[in-house]
């Protein structure tokens, strides 16, 4: 477990730098252990997620690297495993919503433009279903991440009204996080994007 969260933090710092075959090999060294724990420790809750959450780093490199149709099958693995872990614990509900969201991100690279708008759908409603989502600030951001991604791709496809409509609420939505937390860059960052 130790090695494997020194390969995702090696992975992470290479992808902020830009790095992307390394940031790979270190993510899919992260999997590879995260894969071997799964098999010692079947049904641990916390080594469950570490496969999730390696599958879904690769995936995100993998697009990075104009490689989504790599990408996706691990990014459907994985969405398809926290689904299941979230169903009997709904604490995992953020969890799942990022996982689609990058799912999401890989369609539209595919030019699956319509699926990934169904995506950040799914990707709102699993963000919803978290425990108190209506307070929950991470469930927030990613309600508010998912309809400033829509609205650009409803743009792309030229569906203009729409776009403009779904742009409004993700600022909407933005904008009261930013007043719960000013200083989050985040927060800003979506904003200044929407």
């Amino acid at each position: 477990f130790d090695q494997s969260q020194s390969e995702y933090y090696v992975g992470y710092i290479q992808w902020h730098r830009g790095r992307l075959r390394e940031a790979e090999a270190a993510f899919r060294r992260y999997l590879d252990m995260a894969e071997r724990m799964n098999k010692a420790k079947p049904g641990d809750h916390d080594w469950q997620l570490e496969d999730v959450f390696a599958k879904t780093n690769v995936g995100i490199v993998l697009t990075e690297l104009d490689r989504a149709d790599d990408a996706l099958p691990l990014l459907t693995q994985a969405r398809a495993q926290i689904a299941q872990i979230s169903r009997s614990r709904p604490e995992d509900a953020v969890s799942y919503g990022n996982t689609i969201g990058w799912q999401a991100i890989t369609l539209a690279a595919l030019g699956r433009t319509e699926d990934a708008i169904q995506a950040d759908k799914d990707k709102i409603a699993a963000a919803m279903s978290a425990p108190n989502a209506d307070k929950d600030i991470d469930a927030q951001f990613l309600v508010a991440n998912a309809h400033t991604e829509i609205a650009g791709w409803q743009r792309d496809l030229g569906r203009l009204d729409d776009a403009a409509t779904t742009a409004r609420l993700a600022l909407g939505e933005l904008e009261t996080l930013n007043r719960r937390e000013p200083a989050n860059v985040n927060y800003i960052a979506e904003i200044v994007a929407t």
